[in-house]
This record gives structure tokens, sequence and C-alpha cells, in this order.
């Protein structure tokens, strides 16, 4: 959001507030312009070109799982938005799939990704993937965040952290690390980035450019 955009905003909101003072009509602009100041400021960096190139890029250290690229990733079975029980080998029976792995709703940066990723869902539909956003976040939470999006991402729940931990991403606290992992359409890892920066990450054209680059 620029600041055109948030003076607006203040300006609509300030203007349909009637029977207040002057004064607690500036204080209410000051915070609306903090708390939407804030929210624009959060947006990701692309992840660096370099490290995409890599094919298996990954800075979080020894003490992490790697899994090898070439290899049968993981198999997993999580609840999508709706509580119906999904699993990886279904969606990758017909299609590749780009696994995506977020903090949660309540995350501006991994909402900003997602939403650089819901502007190329097109395309990359149109290349033959799938993508999947497996967070902690509980049902109702997740349902939020699909809505905000469009339907075609797959969102599937992982309180336990247990697929998380699985692919090597998990943090202390079970939040996972920001991670893109793209698999081919028999289950096998074809590139994967996983970093500790949570505000550098792949965006949705970074992700367009390797599907293309490893998707044969």
């Amino acid at each position: 959001m620029s600041l055109v955009d948030l003076n607006f905003t203040l300006l609509a909101v300030v203007n349909l507030v009637k029977n207040v003072s002057k004064k607690t009509k500036y204080l209410w602009a000051v915070l609306l312009f903090i708390t939407l100041s804030g929210c624009a400021a959060k947006v990701i960096a692309p992840a660096d070109e370099s490290k995409l190139i890599q094919g298996n890029y990954s800075d979080l250290g020894e003490n992490f799982k790697t899994l090898s690229i070439g290899k049968m990733v993981p198999e997993f079975t999580l609840p999508n938005a709706e509580g119906k029980p999904v699993s990886l080998s279904e969606i990758n029976k017909n299609k590749a799939v780009a696994i995506i792995f977020y903090r949660g709703d309540w995350c501006p940066y991994c909402i900003d990704q997602l939403g650089t990723i819901a502007a190329v869902l097109p395309e990359i539909e149109a290349l033959g993937v799938q993508v999947v956003a497996i967070t902690p976040d509980k049902k109702m939470s997740m349902q939020n965040t699909q809505r905000r999006f469009a339907q075609q991402f797959i969102f599937l729940s992982d309180p336990q952290a247990n697929v998380i931990r699985e692919y090597g991403v998990a943090r202390a606290n079970n939040l996972p690390h920001p991670a893109v992992y793209l698999v081919d359409k028999g289950g096998k890892l074809l590139w994967f980035y996983s970093s500790s920066d949570y505000k550098k990450r792949p965006n949705g054209e970074q992700l367009v450019q390797v599907i293309k680059a490893y998707l044969k």
C-alpha cells in the first residue's frame, strides 16, 4: 500500500465518523496511519537469483535435515481447509507439485509471498504444477488464508509440525522456516529453497522461472 493509498484510506475513515471531536479524529487517524504503515512495510524481498539457480539452496545449517535432489520426497497426508485428509501421492499423481511451507495467517511476510504466487497462479497451473501450502495453523486460521486467495491453492494444516520436521525446516517452536520444494509428477525432488531469513523468499515470478527451468 502506497502513502497515497494510506491517505485516501485515512480520509475516508475519518470523514465517515461523526459526533466526535477533531482531536479524537486526529488521534484515530494517527493510529490508523501507524497500523497501515506497518502493514505496508512488511513485504518480502525476492530471493537472491544466485541462490535460486543452485537448485538445492539451504542456509539452515547441519542440524537441519536436507532432502536430496532426485530422491523421493517424504509422503504425507494432512487435512485441508475443509478438514478432509489429502495426501501428496493423490495430488501429484497427474501433476507436479510446488510445496510452500509458511508460518501462518498472522505472518504478513507469508501472506505477501502467497499473494505474489496467487498473481501468477494461472501460469503455474498452465505449466502443470499444483501449489500446496503447508502451515502449522489450525483449520479456522487456514480457512481465513484460503479466503484471501484463489481456491486453486491447496492449503494443508500441520499443527503438530510432523511434516514440517520431516522436510527438515522446523524451528524449535515448530514454526517452519520459509521453504519451497518443487516435486515432479512421480514424487522426486527437483529443486528446493529453504532459508532462515523470513523476509527474503522466492516470489511468484521467481517460482515460475524455477518451474520452467527444472520441470522439463
